[in-house]
């Protein structure tokens, strides 16, 4: 049964990753109005809908492998940052949807949290993760990153 939950917790975040890159890749598009409203639109309910899903994969096999192994030493710097990444998801998609999170933060969070619970997953298999500080603060420089990336993009775009 856990290998079966793990399998759906890996589908689910590597159908939220792939997403998440399209839905950052049409927010581009958008603002070099290459897409129309219309199209894009449709096209977006259709792409957050499927994030909608891998969010609700996520935490519920999440949720369902932390009961399972709680007694075995559950909480590791893994487990922590998985449960942090997916309260920034959470909390970033209520404050976008809700529009209280600027355009120029919310898309760069969400894809740089995405690609980071893609990486934390992936690595975390291979090699025992750094200290927690380290990883805290590699997150913040990388969604840093990412969020100037998004949005001197959109800046090109707009001028262009």
């Amino acid at each position: 049964m856990e290998a079966l939950l793990q399998t759906l917790h890996a589908f689910s975040i590597s159908l939220g990753v792939g997403c998440s890159t399209v839905a950052i890749i049409s927010f581009l598009a958008m603002a070099g109005k290459q897409l129309d409203r219309d199209t894009s639109a449709y096209f977006m309910q259709i792409v957050f809908t499927l994030l909608r899903v891998a969010m609700g994969g996520i935490l519920i096999t999440a949720a369902l492998l932390a009961v399972g192994n709680w007694g075995d030493g559950y909480l590791t710097t893994e487990s922590i940052a998985l449960w942090l990444l997916i309260g920034v998801l959470y909390s970033n998609a209520v404050l976008m949807t809700t529009h209280v999170m600027p355009r120029t933060i919310g898309p760069g969070l969400q894809a740089a949290t995405w690609y980071g619970l893609g990486v934390l997953t992936a690595v975390s298999t291979v090699i025992s993760l750094p200290n927690p500080y380290v990883l805290g603060l590699g997150y913040v420089v990388w969604v840093v990153v990412v969020i100037v990336i998004v949005n001197r993009v959109m800046q090109y775009r707009k001028n262009k």
